[in-house]
């Protein structure tokens, strides 16, 4: 009999060895597609315990389905309908997978990884929640709580503030595919572009000034120049997520900023 093992059992087990690249691909069917334009982290090696878990497809049933559902954030019915085939193929381009709609072990481990990240992010609580403040530094209100605080993948903006534009967004993920591979925390070579969007220092100190109003519209005047001041000290790279989406939003100003990001050689 196959024993299953529960959501915290899954996040627990041996995910955080080798890297998937440099090793053989496995054969499964939804192994890198490497013609894709988004790319998001590299994630672990699957470990034993990983690499038996089902392959599960449009059809399947029962509880590991529950556990791709809950794993998914979407509602728990333990059918693998159209509704988690589509959101299995919605993971699967966020995270650079051959988008097949299955389940097998590369979308186990990057489920996996991603579950960690989401079992060691706080959680809100009502009153945290409230439209006026500060969450872990970063203003409630224009904060898309349903992106992790991780600094890597590519993921919908953290950020969904005044300057944010839904138009845009499938453009801004292009970019930061592009710039930095869902990398937030990197750094050129030459030390001079930082972060997901790979601004520059002076860019960053740029950005925080035209931040300012925006900010003080949400945590007040003293609060955000204190918010500003810190960021100042820093480069890009240093910066969350929200932060960097935020100031990536500010600069593209609805489509008025687009040229900081033209070229490259991915056409966004």
């Amino acid at each position: 009999m196959t024993r299953v093992m529960p959501l915290r059992a899954l996040a627990g087990v041996g995910v955080a060895s080798a890297m998937l690249v440099g090793l053989a691909a496995p054969a499964h069917a939804d192994t890198v597609d490497q013609t894709t334009t988004v790319v998001a982290p590299r994630v672990a090696a699957p470990s034993a315990a990983i690499a038996a878990l089902p392959l599960l497809v449009a059809g399947d049933s029962g509880t590991y389905v529950k556990r791709v559902e809950a794993m998914l954030h979407i509602t728990v019915t333990a059918r693998f309908d159209n509704r988690v085939k589509n959101a299995v193929i919605a993971f699967q381009k966020s995270h650079g997978l051959r988008a097949n709609g299955q389940v097998g072990t590369a979308v186990w481990c990057a489920l996996i990884a991603d579950w960690r990240v989401y079992l060691r992010t706080p959680r809100l609580s009502a009153a945290a929640a409230a439209p006026f403040g500060l969450v872990l530094g970063e203003p409630a209100a224009s904060r898309n709580r349903a992106v992790p605080y991780s600094l890597r993948g590519v993921y919908a903006s953290a950020y969904v503030g005044s300057y944010y534009d839904k138009r845009f967004e499938a453009k801004r993920r292009c970019i930061v595919s592009r710039e930095s591979h869902g990398y937030y925390t990197v750094r050129s070579a030459n030390g001079l572009y930082n972060g997901a969007y790979q601004m520059t220092a002076s860019l960053g100190v740029g950005v925080t000034k035209k931040m300012l109003a925006s900010v003080a519209a949400e945590v007040g005047s003293t609060t955000a120049a204190s918010l500003m001041a810190n960021l100042r000290k820093t480069t890009p790279n240093r910066w969350s997520r929200y932060w960097q989406d935020r100031a990536f939003w500010t600069i593209f100003n609805h489509g008025a900023g687009a040229s900081h990001w033209a070229g490259g050689y991915v056409s966004c």
